[in-house]
């Protein structure tokens, strides 16, 4: 199940379609109140794993809704060894068609600025692409 959470409110869309449990997993790489919202999605003993900040945004949060759920936060260890095998895995999942990005723009690479600016001013949807 796919979610926007910029158009919908994925809380209430998570706990709904879960019967009021929530998720045992949240993988959170935006910030600001989706960081706080994901971890009111989370079921009891869930954890969230932060991997980045898109938004820019700082979040805040009280420690009581991690109590309440049992619940655990994380983030990803970023050692070279590490890097390395996580990126073996997804390129392989992508030889395999078990994960297919969606490309929301491509574009040349004399257009990187663009896309930048597109990026850290949050007007994409889906990867950005630069092609030579």
């Amino acid at each position: 199940m796919v979610i926007n959470y910029e158009r919908d409110d994925f809380e209430a869309i998570v706990m709904e379609r879960t019967d009021g449990r929530g998720v045992d997993l949240v993988m959170e790489c935006v910030g600001g109140d989706v960081f706080t919202k994901s971890i009111r999605c989370l079921a009891n003993g869930g954890r969230l794993v932060v991997y980045g900040q898109a938004s820019g945004k700082e979040s805040t949060f009280s420690p009581r809704e991690l109590y309440r759920r049992g619940a655990t936060i994380t983030s990803i260890v970023r050692s070279e060894e590490a890097t390395k095998e996580a990126v073996e895995r997804i390129l392989n999942w992508l030889r395999e068609g078990k994960v297919k990005p969606i490309v929301g723009e491509v574009h040349p690479l004399e257009q990187a600025g663009l896309a930048q600016l597109r990026l850290e001013t949050r007007q994409t949807k889906g990867k950005v692409v630069l092609v030579p």
